[in-house]
């Protein structure tokens, strides 16, 4: 089978039409033009943007510049970082799903001009949960979550329409982040990111700052205590091996930029994840 411009096989299709979803919450946000660190959630996060345009990526590498009115949608545990250029609202769902994800909803993706009425109302829906829910309430928010799911899936792999070419400055910058992600482990200078790419380390940190609300240094500090919080979270390693596998200098060091940035050592946040 063929869902637009993504040949389906068999098997997926048969897990997409057998999938199910628990729904976990729903909640709007107030956003205003800045960063929020890396973070991820257990289950899916559908996030649809209402006045809000700006920049989300994700600890893949991949990134999506978003416009008002649009959907993404992040899958469970992977770590993301959103920069806002203007103020407006997050609205958010949280679904649960058990077993296997099909392979399209193992990445983020992005939906734009959406014209199916049906998922503004389902939003419009799981935004307003019932407190204390009975069994037959909850069956509904999960089919509702799940249709909601399936709908944004299902237009996010229609073709994509032809957008601006992106400038020069902003390339730059979407390529030290590229290489943040894939590198922050063993990265030690920005100059040597800004070498790679061609241009000056001052320009560099005027245009990531410009274009991520956020300075590189501190991108590079998110990046490394997300994989740290990621393997605190679902490993045994060491406190001395994760800060190696992060970039981090020593584990003191790790310890040390941990506390600072997220109020508790890395034991403790360790001890709260498995408890």
């Amino acid at each position: 089978m063929i869902l637009h411009d993504m040949v389906i096989d068999a098997a997926t299709l048969k897990a997409l039409s057998g999938l199910h979803c628990s729904f976990l919450s729903g909640w709007s946000v107030p956003v205003q033009p800045g960063s929020c660190p890396f973070h991820r959630h257990r289950g899916f996060e559908i996030v649809y943007h209402r006045g809000v345009r700006g920049t989300v990526y994700a600890d893949d590498g991949k990134q999506i510049d978003f416009v008002p009115g649009s959907w993404v949608i992040h899958p469970p545990g992977q770590a993301h970082f959103q920069t806002s250029h203007t103020s407006g609202k997050d609205l958010c769902i949280h679904l649960a799903v058990n077993g296997a994800l099909p392979e399209p909803l193992r990445v983020m993706r992005y939906i734009n001009n959406t014209t199916d009425k049906s998922m503004a109302a389902d939003l419009a829906f799981l935004l307003k949960p019932v407190p204390r829910m009975n069994s037959l309430q909850q069956a509904v928010y999960d089919h509702r979550g799940t249709a909601l799911l399936l709908a944004l899936l299902e237009q996010s792999l229609q073709p994509a329409s032809s957008s601006e070419a992106i400038g020069s400055s902003q390339w730059y910058a979407a390529e030290a982040c590229r290489i943040i992600l894939n590198e922050f482990n063993t990265l030690r200078k920005t100059q040597d990111i800004a070498a790679r790419i061609g241009i000056s380390d001052h320009y560099l940190r005027h245009i990531f700052k410009d274009r991520y609300q956020t300075g590189i240094k501190d991108f590079i500090i998110f990046t490394r205590l997300a994989r740290a919080e990621n393997l605190l979270e679902n490993s045994t390693l060491p406190l001395k091996a994760i800060a190696g596998d992060c970039g981090f200098a020593s584990e003191r060091h790790l310890c040390t930029v941990f506390k600072k940035i997220r109020g508790l050592s890395p034991g403790a946040f360790r001890a709260n994840a498995s408890g």
